[in-house]
């Protein structure tokens, strides 16, 4: 049988020496740093970013600020010239005030404080709201109070230029008609009626002596 012949032992183990295969990897470390230069000019961008939305922000909240110590005078303001349009009465005056001049000043407010401060600075103004809807309610309470008062007195004083004790029942009564009407507690309503009551009728009886005097010293005089 024919053998291949070994081809083995005339090649031998020894191929020389292996070629050394060098790699130039300056490119890649450029490439390294290069990316290293862009990351932190990023990072240093969005640091500048981050650092000048801080300080817009942190200017719109001292412009808030300033603005809300602004708001109690401006409304001192707003409220004596809502005084001067409602009526003596001071008839609307809560709910004038309220609308024309709260409202529209918190609105403003609002517009100008930070987003992430806005809850805090609604929270702060619900307050004030409530604190300023209770001191021009008592304010249009006593302006009402004080006119009615006024208009029953020279309701009264216009009765005792011609009351008699003959039609003293009568203009009583026409007297006491104008003290229901009046916007006043019931508790204050009676409190005049007596009073009233008790004033008229000295008013009538001195004003009727005074009369009789004087017929009795013109009877003399005659």
């Amino acid at each position: 049988m024919a053998r291949l012949p070994d081809y083995r032992a005339q090649r031998g183990l020894d191929t020389g020496s292996a070629q050394q295969l060098s790699v130039d990897t300056s490119g890649l470390q450029r490439l390294d740093q290069f990316g290293r230069t862009v990351e932190k000019a990023g990072l240093a961008a969005a640091q500048y970013a981050q650092r000048n939305a801080d300080l817009q922000n942190k200017r719109e909240s001292v412009d808030a600020e300033q603005q809300y110590n602004q708001l109690k005078p401006k409304l001192e303001q707003d409220l004596a010239t809502v005084v001067a349009q409602v009526p003596e009465s001071g008839s609307g005056l809560h709910d004038r005030f309220m609308a024309v001049a709260f409202d529209a000043r918190a609105t403003e407010l609002i517009d100008l404080v930070p987003e992430n401060q806005q809850a805090l600075f609604e929270k702060r103004l619900t307050q004030d709201r409530e604190l300023w809807s209770q001191q021009v309610a008592r304010r249009e309470r006593d302006q009402t109070y004080a006119y009615a008062t006024q208009v029953i007195a020279d309701s009264q004083s216009q009765m005792l230029n011609d009351i008699s004790s003959a039609a003293f029942d009568d203009r009583m009564e026409q007297l006491f008609a104008v003290v229901e009407a009046a916007p006043l507690p019931k508790v204050m309503q009676v409190q005049m009626r007596r009073e009233m009551e008790q004033s008229s009728r000295f008013q009538t009886a001195r004003k009727e002596a005074d009369a009789e005097a004087a017929d009795w010293l013109g009877a003399i005089l005659e």
